[in-house]
């Protein structure tokens, strides 16, 4: 609207005329007759075909307003394509804002509410005022305070008639008037007082426990509401929770009331601790003193869990190779985390861990020499906490057995049974013929005597 002419309600006329008038500038424009209103500025970005369309300056002054952004040439906008509809909500639209005011008991008897302060001021900045309505207050007494003028400097001296020594609840509501506005603008505000009784924060000690069997340190989390969640502990009025000593082993932080632990990669076992406390302004109420409790220790605990491996047994022929399985639980730090590795007296073998139905298994294959029959013993051994965290062992027996004799030879050579067996055809062969060459070569002499 017109500054100079307040009465204005029409829409603005746009084009040369305006030059020089409060509706020279481009866009969409609601006019009316209060003067100093919220804006809204609503901006809408190029789109994939390069539309564009300008900030438009909204003005609004009620709860909710559906403005349009009309296609080109008929508005004065640089939007050609289809007409657009907004709708925009408004919260807190209105000049007057609501008031809460909290106190605790102890409380001068006399408190200054700058009510004004978060109220929009009006254009008439002189004439400004600011009433209190009927029946006023009724659990005290308010008086105004401020000249005319601007809101934001206006309030209201509440005095208590209990001098805020006992708990209580109260509320009214103020007018204002700067001559120009309408009530319809929202001028009307209400003033909510609560006083509760002052009571000390409490901030104990508590445990934290948290478990890494098979699980990665960096998962772990604990997240304890200091206020509701730890025994015997309270909040006082208006509590704030900071935490004061940090934790080392791991990371604590506050949202609100709750702590939140979060351990680090590495924290596979052992203890760690942080401390916290808990801080009551009583919400800033005039003649009170704010009241601390703590700091107080929280700690953190992980077990130290062993892994376990079990003993197997198998059975293979020399020169060959055989699988086997062992059973295996995991200690502190997740499958990953764990480390195998595996020793024979004799023969050679390769082993891992993975997962083996519901549980874990170290898997492997050993092969058995080609000259060795007996028993054989590989040691495994399992490392949790990253291959630096506790060893375990565990024994694969193996029975190796030869299928027939194994005749050793000069040099450490040998020959199996096979061998033996096809070396005894062919000398049994040899020993045939030789007995019929002896038999052709004695009969067929003459003249033999017996």
């Amino acid at each position: 609207g017109d500054p100079n002419n307040p009465s204005v309600t029409d829409g603005c006329v746009f084009g040369p005329s305006a030059a020089g008038t409060p509706c020279a500038n481009t866009g969409s424009h609601f006019c009316g007759v209060r003067r100093v209103m919220e804006n809204w500025i609503v901006r809408i970005v190029v789109d994939p075909s390069g539309d564009i369309v300008e900030d438009a300056l909204i003005f609004a002054n009620n709860e909710s307003i559906v403005f349009n952004i009309a296609p080109a040439p008929g508005a004065n906008n640089s939007w050609d394509g289809p007409l657009i509809t907004f709708t925009a909500t408004c919260d807190n639209c209105s000049v007057a804002k609501n008031d809460v005011y909290n106190f605790v008991t102890g409380t001068n008897a006399t408190v200054s509410l700058p009510v004004g302060a978060n109220d929009d001021p009006s254009g008439q900045l002189g004439t400004t005022t600011l009433t209190i309505d009927a029946p006023g207050p009724t659990g005290g007494n308010g008086v105004v305070t401020g000249s005319p003028g601007n809101v934001t400097d206006l309030g209201i001296d509440y005095t208590a008639t209990n001098s805020f020594n006992a708990a209580f609840t109260d509320s009214f509501t103020y007018t204002l008037d700067d001559g120009v506005l309408g009530p319809e603008f929202g001028l009307q505000g209400t003033v909510s007082i609560t006083v509760t009784a002052d009571t000390a924060p409490v901030a104990n000690a508590y445990t934290i426990t948290l478990n890494s069997q098979g699980v990665a340190p960096a998962s772990l989390r604990n997240t304890t509401n200091v206020l509701t969640g730890v025994a015997g502990n309270a909040g006082g009025n208006n509590p704030v929770v900071a935490v004061i000593t940090a934790a080392t082993a791991g990371t604590a932080t506050v949202s609100g009331a709750e702590i939140t632990y979060v351990a680090d990669a590495d924290f596979f076992q052992g203890s760690d601790s942080f401390s916290y406390r808990i801080v009551d302004n009583n919400f800033n109420s005039p003649g009170t003193t704010s009241e601390t409790a703590g700091p107080t220790t929280v700690t953190v605990n992980i077990a130290d869990v062993l892994p376990t491996a079990a003993d197997v047994d198998v059975e293979v022929d020399a020169g060959e190779s055989v699988n086997f399985s062992a059973a295996v639980t995991l200690g502190n730090g997740s499958l990953a985390q764990h480390q195998v590795a595996i020793d024979c007296d004799s023969g050679s073998s390769t082993v891992g861990i993975a997962a083996a139905g519901t549980g874990f298994a170290a898997s492997g294959t050993y092969t058995a020499p080609a000259d060795f029959e007996g028993e054989a013993t590989c040691t495994y051994t399992v490392t949790d906490e990253g291959g630096a965290g506790n060893d375990v062992d565990g024994t694969v027996t193996i029975t190796v057995t030869e299928s027939g004799v194994v005749i050793k030879l000069p040099g450490g050579s040998a020959i199996d049974s096979w061998a033996l067996a096809a070396l005894s055809i062919l000398l049994l062969a040899g020993l045939g013929r030789t007995r019929r060459n002896m038999r052709r070569h004695c009969g067929g002499r003459t003249g033999a005597t017996s």
